[in-house]
């Protein structure tokens, strides 16, 4: 993505195209203003941990968006991604019938570092849980509910992808969203699956729908165990706070948000700085000394409200309703793509506000960029119906709506 923007005229092409460019503004010149207020950095820090910061986060939504030129770059990634997809999704399975995974083995060996999935195998009881080729299973599970969410929903006509070969990648990606034994990308999922229900659909196939997915799902919840358990854990969150079930409950969240708002009162208005919980608290320390209250920072409300204040939270909240107010007015010219964008966007910020970040940016901006392109490629066409030549929006392939 990046080799497109060394290009100057395809990066000024793109970015004159690009919906979200002033949001992606607005958030770069606020965090660069956080980055100045921090009294711990040097000038050259000041600025380079900011720009930085937007680069990895919210800025893959430009890379991504300057890196398909037609439709036909879409079916071409979904077509390369699948047969890797589908390797990882079987070693996840060799992880959960085996109980070992000898890559994250390796990995851990090679860099001194603690094994994820050692540690969940080791302390969490029945609770047990894949991470395949991935740094931590919660993370795993929720790249499993992205593309499952894809592969479901992303119309059938503008894939190459025979069905047989789509039908065993779903499948497979749904038993490794169950297999990650984590209830926050089991519930973006949920959550993904029902937006895009009554976005892109009319209500005679959301009948249709509903009438075979309620007798399936009580059928399963009554028939398969590991499928009521699943059941089970997400409604105890609901009921109980997740008091019920292993792992984080709502009370631990509420003790974590008081003592995030503790160390927030350092600097409530611009926040304590980037990187504060890394390198004042000690979080990447095995020696670290922090408030057992914080117990790993499992929202990214936390971290912001610490790092980068009431200003970073506006801001934050500003470009993400920005974000999900274009998708909405693009519901009129593609229902079904568009569903899809604001799932994913409803996906990720469900799971970073239930769990944290824990590397989702890049699978989450990439595919919503992805999507932004396509969208506007759509309109182009639309609007012109013909290919430009030297234009950085050939004619539309295919239907995608």
């Amino acid at each position: 993505m990046f080799s497109e923007l060394i290009r100057f005229r395809s990066f000024k092409l793109n970015w004159e195209k690009f919906p979200l460019k002033k949001s992606i503004v607005f958030i770069t010149i606020v965090y660069i203003l956080i980055g100045l207020m921090d009294q711990r950095l040097s000038t050259f820090l000041k600025l380079y941990r900011p720009i930085y910061h937007t680069i990895e986060t919210f800025f893959i939504l430009f890379l991504a968006f300057s890196s398909i030129e037609n439709t036909k770059d879409l079916n071409w990634i979904i077509k390369r991604l699948t047969p890797l997809v589908i390797f990882i999704m079987l070693f996840g399975i060799f992880n959960f019938i085996t109980k070992q995974n000898p890559y994250d083995q390796l990995i851990s060996s090679a860099f001194s570092s603690e094994s994820a999935f050692e540690v969940y195998k080791n302390r969490a009881g029945d609770r047990f849980r894949i991470n395949s080729f991935t740094d931590h299973p919660i993370t795993y599970g929720y790249i499993c509910a992205v593309l499952a969410t894809l592969y479901i929903f992303f119309p059938k006509s503008s894939l190459t992808i025979k069905k047989p070969l789509l039908v065993t990648t779903i499948t497979l990606l749904i038993i490794n969203l169950l297999f990650s034994n984590s209830r926050s990308p089991l519930l973006a999922f949920l959550l993904g699956v029902a937006l895009i229900i009554t976005f892109a659909f009319n209500l005679k196939t959301k009948f249709k729908l509903m009438f075979l997915a309620i007798p399936l799902f009580i059928l399963s919840y009554l028939t398969i165990p590991f499928i009521n358990e699943k059941v089970d854990a997400i409604t105890d969150v609901f009921l109980t706070g997740g008091e019920n079930q292993e792992g984080s409950s709502m009370d631990m969240r509420y003790t974590q948000l008081a003592a995030s708002y503790v160390l927030a009162m350092n600097n409530p208005i611009w926040g304590n700085g980037f990187a504060y919980i890394q390198e004042d608290l000690g979080w990447n320390s095995e020696d670290r000394e922090y408030s057992s209250e914080l117990r790993g920072f499992e929202s990214y409300i936390f971290v912001l409200l610490i790092e980068t204040g009431l200003v970073g939270i506006i801001a934050n909240l500003t470009i993400f309703l920005s974000i999900i107010s274009y998708l909405f007015k693009k519901k009129r010219e593609n229902q079904r793509l568009s569903a899809i964008a604001i799932a994913l966007v409803s996906m990720f910020l469900i799971f970073i506000l239930a769990t944290g970040t824990l590397n989702s940016w890049l699978i989450s901006m990439t595919f919503i960029g992805i999507l932004i392109k396509v969208l506007e490629l759509e309109k182009h066409d639309h609007n012109q119906n013909k290919s430009v030549t030297g234009n950085c929006y050939p004619r539309l392939q295919g239907n995608l709506s």
